[in-house]
């Protein structure tokens, strides 16, 4: 796992399912897909993932994982795929929503609930890891538009589109995160 020894500038945050993977991670028997192509397309697409995930670490910007399903099953996973040693941290459904119902902010309970990766990303990620909070500094990833919305003016956001893609993170969207940090890919 990835384990920086101060406290970076910049931040990623990824959604897991339809994001890094190409799919859900379970199958409908509750069971974890582990073969490369149907978790993560194909093995030059994890390829691709890993050396996005390299280009972030060696430049300085942390990667986590915010997801809405079970941490156990995506750091399994990302071990599984040689991804956990990039990532700094894994803050699934359950962490998500306790922190969420505790924020003191001045939305009814079920917008909040609605909103929780916004307010997850505004009131833990960018406090917790960076000095300052714009949109240079901190990023979420997702293939949901409504996790995305209404972060436009404290986080840079990159919308997945896995519907018309197919396949999670792909090109387009690993040459818009490059961009932001200024990284050369491939590298």
């Amino acid at each position: 796992m990835y384990t920086p020894s101060y406290r970076e500038d910049r931040i990623v945050a990824f959604d897991y399912d339809n994001t890094i993977t190409r799919d859900e991670i379970h199958t409908r028997h509750n069971r974890c897909k582990t073969d490369v192509d149907n978790t993560m397309g194909s093995l030059r697409r994890l390829e691709k993932i890993r050396q996005l995930f390299l280009g972030l670490n060696a430049n300085n910007v942390r990667i986590i994982i915010v997801t809405f399903n079970q941490e156990k099953h995506v750091r399994r996973m990302l071990h599984l795929f040689g991804l956990m040693r990039f990532v700094s941290g894994i803050y699934d459904h359950d962490f998500i929503f306790d922190f969420v119902s505790k924020v003191q902010i001045e939305i009814c309970r079920e917008r909040k609930m609605r909103m929780a990766k916004q307010v997850f990303m505004v009131y833990y990620v960018g406090p917790k890891f960076l000095r300052n909070i714009n949109t240079q500094t901190m990023m979420l990833v997702d293939d949901q538009k409504s996790n995305l919305n209404g972060l436009s003016e404290c986080c840079s956001t990159v919308h997945v589109d896995a519907i018309r893609e197919g396949y999670g993170v792909n090109d387009r969207e690993i040459a818009l995160i490059c961009r932001l940090f200024d990284i050369v890919y491939p590298l």
